[in-house]
């Protein structure tokens, strides 16, 4: 099977776009103006086709889309946390029901950021 990168969002503005174009990596891009479910739909169905051996999220706000496309099937779900996690909890402006959900994520996570107190978060379990 050949790499792929799936996308929640693509702009022109997008960091890591001119290099994936350049490795000539295939991008699919979720339906764009539809709504959340319509991406969720989406991924799972080109998943199930696909048959990836692995879905990387590479954001934690998409943690629980990668492990929800990837139940009953054989692809293994990958979350992320790029970023102070506990922060993030508790200066956004989601709600915690949100928050929840998107906890409900893969059971294998890599967190690669610095927290307070110098602490550098590495590859874990959750």
């Amino acid at each position: 099977m050949n790499p792929a990168v799936m996308v929640w969002s693509l702009t022109s503005e997008d960091f890591y776009r001119k290099y994936i174009e350049e490795i000539a990596v295939p991008i699919a891009v979720a339906p764009q103006g539809q709504g959340r479910w319509a991406k969720l739909r989406w991924l799972r169905s080109l998943v199930n086709k696909a048959r990836p051996a692995v879905l990387h999220s590479m954001a934690f706000f998409l943690n629980s889309a990668a492990t929800w496309a990837t139940v009953m099937s054989p692809t293994i779900a990958i979350g992320a946390i790029r970023g102070d996690y506990r922060f993030e909890r508790s200066n956004s402006a989601t709600d915690v029901c949100t928050m929840r959900l998107i906890a409900i994520g893969p059971r294998l996570s890599f967190q690669t950021a610095i927290v307070p107190g110098g602490t550098k978060l590495a590859g874990s379990k959750s």
